[in-house]
């Protein structure tokens, strides 16, 4: 993945929870990207979280010092690098290492093995027996980060920082759908980006679960008197959507790659397109919408089916889906739309399309091509909705295989 002089903007609309965000690629002149194609970021570690890990392995003094690797010994064969080196110490800690994460169990294990503390070492190995407790830690309300899981059971491991690096989890690029169009606008990439934030227990709370398994660390004390904030919720925010959202600032450097994604309009501007998407997952259907700006608005049998929680708070692409529809001629024939959270009867995505079910059909026989976007729970419910509308199973499968019918799903 290479690093690529990039500029950023976001839009400022108030009280939205995502955001679209633009990156100026006018600087990358061999970037090879399509509309709604998928945009990889590597994001970049909290500083204060990478300041911890640099003390902890006493490099805190060199986090310019270049790093790179060697095979030990006389044997000069070529080494294969966990990440691209040379590169310094703070590019290792900020982009490479996966310093949220508690890690795979067969990483704690070789860990437990630097543990020189016996009463240390054997709690971590005795937990690592336990299925139930290590996934208290590791995933739901009561999971740890790398740092926690460092403060109770690897404080007296002899660990340098050359072993920690190349135990520690990999950084993962996380993949955005294009929301722009390049034919709208061939130097700027667009984005939907949501900020990620999940609620979980205190810390206090978390090391009583693992005391009920049987499994209370030894060092749990100590850590729980040493941190003021541990009887009170966490708040486990989204490495990638907090850089973007909260971080990046124009003229900012971004780790990037783009890869091609199923998602292309068919070339008969009058062939029906029916777009469903609920949260981030209109990102493509953004940039469906400024490609069909770019044509002139030649597609006249375009409806979105949109749905999120509120329409003041989620909607964040509101004003150009109206606009569109709109103006005479309309750029996009319908926007159809669920807000599940402004009445008390939760209506969703697939419950507007079922209410279509009849025209849905009409359409396909029309040769409509089908894009769904979002949530694999969102997903799954308007393939069954679609398979109803056309007769079963077969029909769909039929649908998918003739291209007509594309999903991205998370």
């Amino acid at each position: 993945m290479e690093c690529r002089q990039l500029r950023q903007k976001s839009d400022d609309e108030k009280g939205l929870t995502t955001k679209h965000i633009e990156v100026d690629i006018r600087a990358c002149p061999n970037l090879q990207w399509d509309t709604a194609d998928n945009l990889e970021v590597l994001p970049s570690n909290d500083l204060v979280c990478v300041e911890w890990f640099a003390t902890r392995f006493g490099v805190i003094h060199c986090m310019d010092s270049m790093v790179s690797f060697a095979r030990s010994g006389q044997d000069d064969t070529t080494v294969k690098m966990p990440f691209p080196c040379p590169c310094t110490v703070r590019t290792v800690l900020e982009f490479y290492c996966d310093l949220t994460s508690v890690p795979m169990k067969n990483t704690a294990k070789k860990y437990a093995a630097f543990i020189a503390d016996e009463q240390d070492r054997k709690a971590l190995e005795c937990l690592l027996e336990s299925r139930e407790a290590y996934q208290s830690i590791a995933m739901g309300t009561s999971r740890l980060c790398l740092r926690e899981f460092f403060e109770l059971y690897m404080c007296s491991a002899v660990l340098d920082f050359s072993a920690f690096i190349q135990l520690c989890g990999r950084q993962k690029n996380r993949p955005y759908t294009i929301a722009s169009s390049k034919k709208d606008n061939p130097e700027q990439i667009g984005i939907c980006v949501s900020m990620v934030k999940d609620e979980l227990i205190s810390l206090s709370l978390a090391v009583e679960q693992l005391a009920t398994l049987g499994h209370r660390p030894p060092r749990a004390d100590a850590l729980l008197q040493s941190c003021p904030q541990a009887s009170e919720p966490r708040t486990c925010c989204g490495t990638c959507s907090t850089m973007l959202c909260t971080r990046v600032g124009v003229g900012d450097r971004l780790r990037i790659a783009v890869h091609e994604s199923g998602f292309r309009l068919p070339k008969e501007a009058s062939t029906p397109v029916i777009m469903v998407a609920a949260g981030t997952g209109i990102a493509p259907f953004h940039a469906f919408l400024r490609e069909f700006h770019a044509e002139g608005g030649a597609r006249s049998k375009a409806i979105l089916f949109f749905g999120c929680c509120n329409r003041n708070e989620d909607y964040v692409y509101r004003d150009e889906f109206e606009d569109a529809v709109n103006r005479s001629p309309p750029i996009l024939k319908e926007v159809v739309n669920a807000f599940s959270r402004e009445s008390t009867h939760k209506v969703y995505v697939q419950h507007k399309f079922r209410e279509r079910a009849e025209e849905m059909r009409s359409l396909t026989h029309q040769g409509a091509h089908f894009y769904v976007c979002g949530s694999v729970n969102m997903g799954s419910a308007i393939r069954e909705e679609l398979a109803t509308a056309l007769g079963g199973e077969a029909a769909l499968k039929i649908l998918q295989e003739s291209g007509r019918f594309y999903e991205e799903l998370w």
